[in-house]
């Protein structure tokens, strides 16, 4: 049944990846979200306008998740982010990692994130602060213990994930959320996903981005897109991306060691692609929504990775990405 599921996932986003080559259907998934958009924005400005102070709805999700997003805030603690990804270009940080010694930088990692940590961080005698691990797999204990190691250990770090993604451990029995989420509740931020395309009948048409209403409800794509929006709400200054590729690049491997999933390199390829054009699509308008409701100044975000898919960030080489990284410690932030 999970093959079938897999299956059927896969020819989907097969048919919504050759939709958006069509450039009659691009033009039109843009229109349809620059409208939705424009009406709420629209909304927003009302809201923002008005005389009484704005405040974010965040009844939807864990107890307290605005002082949650400040506890983000203070770990970050107006530091650099540095997320690493895991695209073979990262291999070069793994080689130059030492230069970063001694520079004060908040790392963010996702998912299988043991073998950047180990081969990269370990180095420099680092950790990953913020983890985004989005959805676990029934039967995958040993990803599960990594994620309660990180918990445990006795250092200031956050896990940004959603109750969803607990789903399928839950359904296998011996895994009680509640329990979860009390033991380890000063460490958790949830969000919540919402499909990448969704119609309706209501006033909303198509996409639902971070809003007012919904502060922390994103679009159900790739993790990345999470971790970066949770970076810019966490009022980083500045954010460099590493292993950032978005695809594969010509002449290297897809991914950097072990970080690929079970899955057939063919089909993790095509999943990659098919989040890597959802992220391309979206990601501007949903940076811009999400300054506009927390009230946040736009930030440098930088990919070292000069051949990346990914187009929204500027690209750097590992030298200029460096020296930016460098220059945060020389003006003493």
């Amino acid at each position: 049944m999970g093959n079938l599921l897999l299956a059927i996932k896969i020819v989907l986003k097969k048919v919504i990846l050759k939709a958006l080559a069509i450039p009659v259907f691009k033009r039109w998934f843009g229109r349809v979200i620059k409208l939705y958009d424009r009406t709420q924005i629209k909304k927003e400005r009302e809201a923002l306008a008005g005389k009484q102070a704005v405040r974010l709805n965040f009844s939807h999700y864990l107890p307290n998740t605005e002082a949650r997003i400040e506890r983000l805030r203070r770990v970050i603690n107006g530091r650099p982010v540095a997320i690493i990804l895991h695209g073979s270009s990262v291999e070069e940080l793994e080689k130059r990692i030492t230069e970063l010694a001694d520079c004060d930088i908040c790392y963010f990692g996702l998912n299988i994130f043991r073998v950047p940590e180990n081969n990269i961080l370990q180095k420099i005698g680092r950790t990953y602060s913020v983890l985004m691990y989005g959805s676990f797999k029934s039967g995958g204990d040993s990803e599960t213990g990594n994620v309660i190691d990180f918990l445990e250990r006795q250092e200031n770090n956050i896990l940004i994930s959603e109750r969803a993604g607990f789903h399928p451990l839950e359904v296998a029995g011996g895994f009680d959320l509640g329990q979860f989420i009390a033991k380890y509740d000063k460490k958790l931020l949830f969000i919540t996903g919402t499909p990448t395309v969704s119609i309706t009948l209501g006033s909303e048409l198509l996409i639902r981005v971070p809003g007012i209403e919904y502060p922390l409800h994103f679009l159900r794509q790739g993790s990345f897109a999470i971790l970066l929006s949770l970076a810019v709400i966490g009022q980083a200054p500045l954010v460099a991306i590493f292993g950032g590729d978005g695809g594969r690049i010509k002449g290297r491997e897809l991914y950097f060691r072990e970080t690929n999933s079970n899955l057939p390199e063919s089909l993790s390829e095509q999943t990659l692609t098919f989040d890597t054009k959802v992220f391309n699509l979206t990601m501007p308008i949903m940076l811009e929504k999400i300054c506009r409701i927390y009230n946040l100044r736009p930030i440098d975000i930088v990919n070292c990775s000069v051949q990346s898919n990914y187009t929204p960030m500027r690209k750097l080489s590992y030298d200029d990405t460096f020296a930016l990284l460098k220059s945060f410690k020389a003006r003493g932030r």
